[in-house]
């Protein structure tokens, strides 16, 4: 006999019981319970490298030193202070998104701390720096080292109180009193050195000596020098919010956003044609060029008002075009650009390859816009001027003149020149006949229009028998002024029996790249019946044939039988004077 099963109700019962015993110990143990939020993470160390396929949350203050890949679809959130090692990189991929929140910080452990001459020795552009003489008690001995102990040769300094010195050797020495309140020490050279400053140490006569690296001091006009704290690469979406990026590298191919926060020392932030920065609050200070960001032609930068910026000879952002090249319609084009860059330089004189190219001033990266600190605007507005332009249908033998001519330059990678050039168009030909005797030539007329702003010196060639059988026409020529139409006439001769036309075009300069780029196209006639020539035609010829041969006969005879008369007078004559000759010669012998 089977047992009977315990009753479902008393298992219920006892894990009822169990349940609420569990319960009443959470709830007093609740206020000491760590709760952890999902998806907490901590940055790579020692070098390594993390992958970040999901939400991820920095919260905790830590040192990241190694390589973070954020993938598409996955994001990280920063909101604690990350120490970066040298060498590290952020790699925000396509899809991908960085968020740097208030209390969150990514902090270079080397930035880059030197100071480099931006080379403006004007008193109110000069590069200073600032000694903190308010940190300190009584006289203080300073000593200015230079970057890599290059020399100092060729500066000068300049104190507030007007004294200044030239500056030898690899460091310069100053020494400030105790009543000494204003620190600023500022720089002078030429135009081409450099100066670039490491460090400054300050020995006051009270307290210790103190090694200050030259960007931690208060300074003005400089760029930053010295090797990058650490990289970070957008290609995806970044968002400072609140938080800071201290000595990066920054290059965006995506977007990159700033609401709020601060972004130091991280200049120039290089914006890639496709991508974008929107800044609309906080602010920008320290950049190792002359500008705090720099972007392509296409790129996006807005940068509000409200943001600031390192300011002073420091731009907000310039645009560069590099590599721009300029295309021709021929080759062996010279001509030169004006008005190039912020010093609006004239290049000099190049001359187009063969294939019409050229690149602007050599190649190379080149400013076309400038958005200075003071947040007026400078844009380029150069102008390609073509010096000489000769092809077959304008040679310097020929009436016609260069093609020359002047065109604003575009910031299109590849500026097609489009200046006064001809384009030529054959817009009739016609026989004169519809009908024709086989080897019997008869007109054609043929116009052509210049639709272009140059005049051309031209001529035609032409086949005939709907294939590339030469027509006997030679090479009729013709000069179309621009902008209007000429024409020719010339004959034409069909040796076959039938139907037939001839084509036309204009034969194109070898020069242009594009053989069509000037027009010239082919153009073909109504047809022309050719027949042999009639029986009463034919005889009609024949006659007058045996005409003009009688008559050359007649006239040949006729100046053969002149010739002879001549003769025979001209031997009477001497025959007379002979026999009066011999008579005289008898009476004088009587």
């Amino acid at each position: 006999m089977f047992r009977q099963p315990r009753p479902h109700f008393v298992n219920r019962a006892r894990w009822t019981s169990t349940f609420v015993i569990i319960s009443i110990m959470m709830l007093v143990a609740a206020p000491n319970l760590v709760v952890f939020k999902a998806g907490a993470g901590e940055p790579p160390s020692g070098g390594t490298a993390l992958t970040i396929s999901d939400a991820e949350v920095w919260d905790q203050s830590d040192t990241f030193d190694g390589t973070v890949t954020i993938q598409s679809g996955a994001s990280l959130e920063v909101s604690a202070a990350i120490q970066v090692s040298s060498s590290s990189k952020i790699v925000v991929q396509t899809g991908g998104s960085l968020d740097i929140i208030a209390g969150g910080s990514l902090d270079a452990i080397n930035p880059p701390s030197s100071l480099l001459w931006l080379g403006y020795s004007e008193t109110d552009s000069r590069s200073a720096i600032r000694i903190p003489l308010e940190d300190y008690t009584g006289a203080v001995d300073v000593k200015i080292h230079s970057m890599y102990d290059q020399s100092l040769f060729g500066f000068t300094y300049h104190l507030s109180d007007g004294s200044s010195g030239n500056m030898t050797g690899d460091s310069l020495n100053l020494s400030f009193g105790a009543s000494d309140t204003d620190g600023w020490v500022s720089f002078s050279g030429y135009a081409f050195g450099t100066l670039a400053i490491d460090e400054v140490t300050i020995n006051p006569t009270v307290g210790t000596t103190t090694l200050y690296l030259a960007a931690d001091l208060d300074h003005r006009n400089w760029m930053l020098a010295g090797d990058v704290g650490f990289t970070l690469e957008v290609e995806g979406n970044m968002v400072i919010n609140g938080g800071s990026i201290f000595g990066a590298a920054i290059t965006v191919d995506g977007q990159m956003k700033m609401l709020g926060g601060e972004l130091v020392r991280s200049g120039p932030i290089m914006v890639a044609e496709q991508g974008s920065i929107n800044l609309t609050a906080g602010g920008m200070n320290g950049s190792r060029v002359d500008h705090d960001i720099e972007g392509g032609i296409a790129s996006s930068m807005s940068i509000a008002s409200e943001v600031s910026t390192t300011g002073g000879y420091i731009d907000v952002y310039e645009r560069v075009i590099i590599d721009q090249q300029i295309q021709f319609a021929a080759s062996s084009v010279s001509y030169q650009v004006i008005g190039l860059g912020p010093d609006e330089e004239t290049s000099n004189p190049t001359i187009s390859d063969l294939q019409g190219l050229s690149p602007i001033d050599s190649g190379g990266s080149r400013t076309v816009e400038i958005l200075y600190a003071n947040r007026t605007i400078w844009t380029e507005n150069a102008t390609i001027e073509v010096l000489d332009f000769r092809t077959a249908w304008n040679p310097k033998s020929g009436e016609i003149e260069s093609y020359i001519g002047t065109e604003k330059l575009s910031f299109e990678p590849l500026h097609i020149y489009n200046g006064a050039t001809p384009y030529l168009t054959i817009i009739s030909l016609e026989p004169g006949l519809t009908a024709g005797d086989i080897g019997r030539s008869i007109k054609v007329n043929a116009t052509v229009r210049n639709d272009g702003e140059a005049a051309a010196h031209v001529a035609l060639y032409c086949t005939t028998g709907g294939n590339d059988t030469v027509a006997d026409v030679g090479l009729p020529d013709l000069v179309v002024p621009a902008l209007s139409t000429a024409s020719v006439s010339f004959r034409w001769a069909s040796f076959e029996a039938g139907s037939h036309n001839i084509t036309c075009a204009i034969y194109t300069p070898t020069q242009l790249i594009d053989e069509n780029a000037w027009g010239g196209a082919p153009v073909t006639s109504s047809d022309v019946v050719w027949s042999p020539m009639s029986e009463t035609a034919s005889g009609a010829l024949g006659f007058l044939a045996m005409v003009f041969v009688g008559l050359l006969i007649a006239i040949v005879v006729f100046l053969q039988f002149q010739k002879k008369s001549g003769d025979n007078v001209t031997s009477n004559l001497n025959v007379e004077t002979e026999d009066e000759a011999e008579e005289k010669q008898r009476e004088a012998e009587l």
